[in-house]
């Protein structure tokens, strides 16, 4: 199968398929967040989420193996300059391609995200993301398509559910990645390995070493060590967490023709949505406009690093989740230093204080200074 065949065999079904799980998807979880006692939700969400990643794993790996083909005819094939330089139009093409299904399995598992943040705190979670040795992000869920023990999963999911345990399966999120099941109607998520077998290689000791010091350091809220730091504690916040879903929300169903749709809930925060065919010089010139001490990030419903905040389906409108997903627009989050250096000094003192701030340049010998 070329190129052309392979980027075009699933269009219809991403377009009228996908679209229609979406709908589902999004009104379900919309519906669990407004009542989590509708545990009769978390099987038929979880069984959409598996046939949705499923597909697209497949259709990630028909578009590698087509990779695979395009480089080794460049490289063996001897091609001639005009035939050369269609081969590789169509190696960028079948790069992007893989990209969007990447991004699409991102996108799926963003729903598994909502379901853990449902029932637990997204500070308890954002540690199973991340390596309890380095504190690094851990590499993302493997392949569902074909996994061994996977049936097992599935009878131990079911068997939560049915006595009235909320769970979610490990590898249809982004956030989990220490095991394969969570339970998650504690106070702590608790992670499960469901192995069909009691011996564990050395990658499984490793990963069940790594798995008992996140569970302790959990349950005991720090560790003498942990994530390569000494005496490590966990604290609730002091103040009562702010927080602006309300007016982000408000910014998306306000968004329309206009390229700029900028909002700033308090000093020093700004929201900006943009179309997502914006092009480089355009929001390179957006990027520049505020002083150097500006922190900008720009995201889509697909970012990969969406698994150490909370999910924006939980803070927008079913309405407003869809446009997100859709891909059709960006947010641009902008954070002033020297604004959030004036709300509080080092001292704790409440008031501004003048002094104390951030500066990005060069000194006098031409050396770098902040």
């Amino acid at each position: 199968m070329d190129s052309s065949q392979v980027l075009a065999r699933d269009r219809w079904v991403i377009g009228v398929v996908e679209q229609t799980s979406l709908i589902k998807l999004v009104l379900w979880t919309h519906t669990l967040q407004h009542d989590p006692g509708r545990l009769d939700l978390l099987l038929p969400m979880q069984v959409h989420l598996v046939a949705r990643i499923r597909r697209n794993e497949a259709r990630l790996s028909r578009l590698k193996a087509c990779r695979a083909d395009l480089v080794r005819a460049l490289k063996t094939g001897r091609p001639a300059k005009e035939h050369a330089n269609a081969l590789r139009g169509d190696l960028n093409q079948v790069e992007g391609a893989i990209g969007q299904a990447q991004r699409r399995l991102r996108m799926w598992r963003n729903f598994g995200d909502a379901i853990a943040h449902i029932y637990q705190n997204k500070y308890s979670l954002k540690h199973l993301c991340l390596d309890a040795e380095t504190n690094h992000l851990k590499p993302s869920a493997g392949s569902l398509s074909g996994k061994t023990g996977f049936a097992n999963e599935w009878a131990l999911l079911k068997k939560a559910l049915e006595h009235g345990v909320p769970a979610v399966l490990c590898d249809l999120t982004n956030v989990l990645r220490f095991g394969d099941l969570c339970l998650l109607a504690g106070q702590e998520p608790f992670v499960m390995e469901c192995k069909s077998s009691a011996r564990f290689n050395s990658r499984g000791k490793r990963q069940a070493i790594q798995q008992k010091k996140l569970m302790d350091f959990l349950a005991n809220d720090g560790a003498v060590e942990y994530a390569g730091m000494p005496n490590v504690t966990r604290r609730a916040l002091a103040t009562q967490e702010v927080t602006y879903s309300a007016q982000l929300d408000a910014c998306i169903t306000a968004f329309g023709k206009d390229a700029r749709a900028p909002v700033s809930p308090e000093p020093g925060l700004t929201y900006t949505l943009l179309h997502a065919d914006i092009t480089r010089h355009e929001l390179q010139a957006l990027v520049n406009e505020p002083p150097l001490s500006t922190l900008s990030w720009l995201v889509d419903g697909t970012d990969e690093h969406w698994c150490l905040f909370y999910p924006f389906l939980l803070s927008l409108s079913p309405a407003n989740a869809l446009t997100f997903l859709s891909g059709s627009l960006l947010l641009l989050v902008q954070i002033n230093l020297d604004a959030l250096c004036l709300l509080r000094d080092p001292w704790g003192d409440s008031e501004a204080t003048s002094g104390w701030g951030t500066r990005f340049g060069t000194d006098a010998s031409g050396q770098a200074s902040q």
